[in-house]
């Protein structure tokens, strides 16, 4: 029975049926199972036929099996976090299929139990539709420190920019670090990025009607199985779905766009050709599709931003993965940056490129320029390399705008790889200062100091990465040797750069509680959720000789009636 909720749970596979009385052909996932399995198994066969208090089938005691695995792996979670020297919340907000809002709870540290890896464990969901106060909000966070006795190892907060999350004064981080002065907060950088681009685009007018128009031939085709199967025959790639809260997916549009123009170019001109054959809105759209691909203005801004962003993809998928600690992080941005001023001096090879590219397209292209600037004095390139270091000035400016607040994370460059030959030679103060002034409190810093400059002069600790570092002096036992830096180490691997654990959860809860299993209870849900997005764990806990006897314990507890019966 255990092992048969934990498959159900894994595979997020329903487990009631619509009808579980004995004439029922389907009476659910969990019975239709276990009845499967006692067809192998003479005990579990002669149990339900003779058994008479317990058979282990009803929906009261699947919900108990679902809450008495999800305690176990809690109780590991505890575990772990008790062994760890520092602990980041994270927390995101969504609204279920029943419009319930629900709060997703993330903590993340390093497993020092196993492998020292840098984990983000899913807690559970909360139903906060009550109220989504940041005082209530705050309310839910002390109840989890306190539960998991985390007070003094509280780090970081990472929430998205949202007013209720960030706010400075009134906020939930503001409040949260009224209580744990050293929680620092870190608004999630995927968000922070995301936003850069959005406000970049909608801050410049031509680039927002460029982005309307790539949305517009989306929804095009979208609205129409016919225009569906043209498309499917001419071009043979259909377009990619957009967010409006996600601009790195318009980076999928840019490159359907830049691979497949001349093919929906043609796909258009063939709709006009046979016009005998579409209605006359599909006719009529064609027509001005056909005139917005060949312009010069769309050409130029596809080709700018077939540049741009990809590279803001490269890093918003790197900002998904919670192996990468935040220094990393910082460390592409900064990167993105010198990307951008990179592709600000190439003007005029990109030019040269658009005229090889608009010349393929449209022989006479140089009207559809001389239009664009029919009201505006000057050589068209002129003003093209204007609006071009303008779109780039924006996205940096914006960029280091979004990004500034870097600077109380400073003392993230004491582990900066390439420094140490620097450092061993110069010791940084001012980057010590900063740690100090955050995280003094944790270290012993006479000894951190000592221990940073023998890691300074030894090329055995030049890694890759801080998370290599770690793994190495583990494996090695020099963490022994070197405790204040490993412990450095850790908490630079503690702060997390994203929410993308919490977001992630989402994608969970969706499936859980759909459409046609709406009506679960929140404990319900949230186990579910738990076994399903911590299966790494579970399958773990699993390999376990004890699992089963930890698992069977937690059921007693809860119920304490079946038990006695047994007894």
């Amino acid at each position: 029975m255990i092992d048969s909720t934990c498959f159900l749970a894994q595979q997020e596979l329903a487990f009631r049926g619509h009808d579980e009385s004995d004439s029922s052909v389907n009476k659910g996932n969990y019975v239709e199972l276990i009845y499967l399995m006692a067809q192998r198994d003479e005990l579990l066969k002669t149990h339900l036929a003779t058994s008479t208090i317990f058979t282990g089938l009803s929906g009261d005691i699947q919900n108990d099996l679902i809450q008495s695995i999800s305690n176990v792996l809690l109780k590991q979670i505890e575990n772990e976090i008790r062994d760890t020297p520092f602990v980041a919340i994270i927390m995101d907000e969504t609204t279920d299929i029943v419009s319930k809002s629900q709060l997703s709870t993330v903590l993340r540290y390093i497993n020092t139990i196993d492998g020292y890896e840098v984990v983000e464990r899913f807690l559970g969901f909360t139903d906060v539709s009550e109220d989504r106060s940041a005082k209530a909000l705050s309310e839910h966070v002390f109840s989890f420190i306190s539960k998991y006795a985390c007070e003094e190892k509280l780090i970081a907060q990472t929430y998205d920019g949202a007013a209720v999350m960030s706010g400075q004064h009134n906020g939930l981080q503001s409040l949260v670090r009224s209580k744990y002065e050293n929680a620092i907060f870190v608004h999630c950088y995927a968000h922070k990025l995301n936003l850069v681009i959005k406000q970049s685009v909608e801050y410049i007018k031509d680039c927002k009607i460029f982005f309307s128009t790539l949305s517009g031939l989306s929804s095009f085709f979208s609205k129409s199985t016919k225009r569906v199967h043209a498309l499917d025959n001419v071009v043979k790639k259909r377009f990619p779905s957009v967010a409006s809260t996600r601009w790195n997916y318009n980076s999928r549009l840019i490159e359907m766009m830049v691979e497949h123009k001349l093919d929906v170019i043609n796909l258009m001109e063939s709709i006009i050709e046979n016009a005998q054959n579409w209605d006359s809105e599909t006719l009529s759209s064609a027509k001005r599709y056909v005139e917005i691909l060949q312009s010069f203005d769309f050409n130029f801004f596809l080709k700018l931003f077939s540049i741009i962003l990809p590279q803001a993809t490269i890093i918003f998928e790197i900002l998904q993965k919670k192996i990468f600690d935040i220094s990393y992080c910082s460390k592409k941005i900064d990167d993105f940056i010198v990307y951008l001023n990179t592709v600000r001096s190439s003007f005029d090879d990109i030019w040269s490129q658009l005229e090889i590219i608009n010349n393929e397209i449209q022989p006479q292209i140089h009207r559809s320029k001389r239009q664009r600037f029919n009201q505006v004095s000057g050589d068209p390139k002129t003003n093209y390399r204007r609006l071009f270091f303008e779109i780039i000035d924006v996205i940096i400016n914006k960029t280091k705008e979004r990004f500034s607040n870097l600077n109380q994370l400073q003392f993230f460059a004491l582990l900066d790889f390439k420094k140490f030959s620097l450092y061993a030679n110069d010791f940084s103060i001012n980057l010590f200062n900063s740690l100090k002034q955050l995280y003094g409190k944790y270290f012993d810093l006479p000894k951190l100091r000592s221990e940073l400059s023998v890691v300074y002069s030894t090329e055995e600790f030049q890694k890759p990465n801080v998370h290599d570092l770690l793994i190495y002096l583990k494996t090695t036992n020099l963490d022994e040797n070197l405790p204040q830096a490993t412990k450095l180490i850790s908490l630079i691997l503690t702060i997390p750069a994203t929410s993308a654990s919490a977001e992630r959860s989402f994608s969970a809860l969706k499936r859980i509680k759909n459409s046609s299993r709406n009506s679960q209870e929140q404990n319900r849900l949230s186990s579910l959720s738990m076994l399903s997005i911590e299966k790494k764990l579970l399958v773990g806990l699993k390999k376990k000789s004890t699992f089963h006897d930890e698992v069977i314990k937690a059921f007693l507890t809860k119920n304490r009636r079946i038990d006695l019966i047994y007894k």
